[in-house]
């Protein structure tokens, strides 16, 4: 299992240029890999390769950018690292 998005992060925010298609394999394939207890930053970055993308991909990114929030913790909205806490 991988803890967080860091091949995500590479065209955002590290701006390294790749096509459409090659930035939808990478998200595809890193989300079946990466932990789903791990940072809530994983999933939002996974909701911006989606967004990126454009048209078509709005259920992807709204499944990754409310997967984040399991990482919030009532009763002050505290973001935790890991969605157990912590």
């Amino acid at each position: 299992r991988i803890k967080q998005a860091d091949v995500v992060l590479l065209p955002y925010p590290l701006g390294m240029p790749m096509t459409k298609e090659v930035r939808l394999n990478d998200l595809e394939r890193y989300s079946k890999v990466t932990d789903r207890g791990g940072p809530a930053m994983t999933w939002g970055m996974h909701a911006i390769g989606y967004i990126e993308a454009g048209k078509g991909y709005e259920a992807q990114v709204a499944a990754n950018f409310n997967r984040s929030f399991a990482n919030v913790k009532q009763p002050f909205l505290v973001w935790t690292e890991t969605p157990a806490g912590g």
